[in-house]
């Protein structure tokens, strides 16, 4: 962390079903996080579970609001962080995109300094979801966060570089192309320089992660994150519980609310357990 995490501003935008929406803003440094907040109605000021939702490439915006309703339904506190700027896009290379994530990343962590401090967040059972480009970086964060109690990753895999050579997703696919014609650069001579550029990655963290905590979702016809990528995290956290849908990248929508339950499910088993002293982080 670069710096004291302080919070800017956090204004109120309205609310429904018993449920209060806020945007907010923090500061560490020179770094600016700016964040969306879900708090349940709580007449008794008890403190609650807190949930760290990371999104996919686009940003996704309508879906992060139908994670954050409803587990904050469910009475959990939820936040998500604004995108610091869409990524695979032209005038991005390896560096761009590894400065990118590293950024996402300290946000992500802003977000969880922030949470503990406040007094309506139990401290002692915060989890994180992540789908998608949010479940790589949330593989990450959960790295370098051991307070975490549990973490759902869904739809995510290991080894970014070969994720991005392969994957039938239009944006990395026009990002592929730009590079093309800007560069010259094959696929095997873009796969070097990725290689060399993109250190936070899941494949290279994993082993700085409890397996116990984590919950993984994979979609078996995956035309984004291939299989194999999704079986390499699986992998690299040491085989943690994983639930395997016969569906593809998108289609696994239509399971969202199955998904939800299971990590639900899983969330409030590990907030259960006994709170054991978080070994160092790296």
């Amino acid at each position: 962390m670069p710096g004291e995490v302080r919070e800017d501003s956090l204004v109120s935008i309205g609310g429904e079903a018993g449920v209060e929406f806020f945007r907010g803003r923090l500061s560490a440094g020179e770094e600016q996080a700016e964040f969306h907040f879900l708090r349940p109605s709580n007449p008794r000021g008890e403190a609650r579970p807190f949930v760290l939702c990371l999104p996919i490439l686009a940003g996704g915006k309508g879906l992060m609001w139908i994670l954050a309703c409803e587990f904050a339904e469910r009475g959990y506190n939820v936040a998500w962080a604004e995108r610091i700027s869409r990524a695979m896009r032209p005038g991005q290379r390896g560096p761009e995109l590894e400065d990118l994530l590293r950024r996402t990343v300290l946000h992500n962590r802003m977000i969880l300094s922030w949470a503990r401090q406040q007094e309506e967040i139990d401290a002692d059972r915060n989890a994180l979801l992540g789908v998608s480009l949010g479940g790589i970086v949330g593989s990450t964060v959960l790295a370098l966060e051991p307070e975490l109690r549990a973490g759902v990753l869904c739809l995510a895999g290991a080894d970014l570089p070969e994720i991005i050579i392969k994957s039938g997703e239009s944006r990395i696919d026009r990002w592929r192309r730009w590079r093309d014609r800007s560069d010259g650069m094959s696929n095997t001579e873009l796969l070097r320089e990725l290689d060399g550029s993109l250190a936070s990655d899941p494949a290279r963290l994993g082993a700085f992660v409890d397996t116990q905590k984590i919950f993984l979702v994979a979609s078996l016809l995956d035309e984004v994150i291939p299989m194999h990528n999704q079986d390499l995290l699986w992998e690299s956290l040491g085989r943690p519980q994983r639930l395997l849908l016969p569906l593809s990248h998108y289609s696994a929508a239509f399971a969202i609310s199955g998904i939800l339950d299971a990590a639900h499910e899983f969330m409030e088993e590990k907030f259960a357990q006994p709170v054991e002293k978080a070994r160092p982080s790296w």
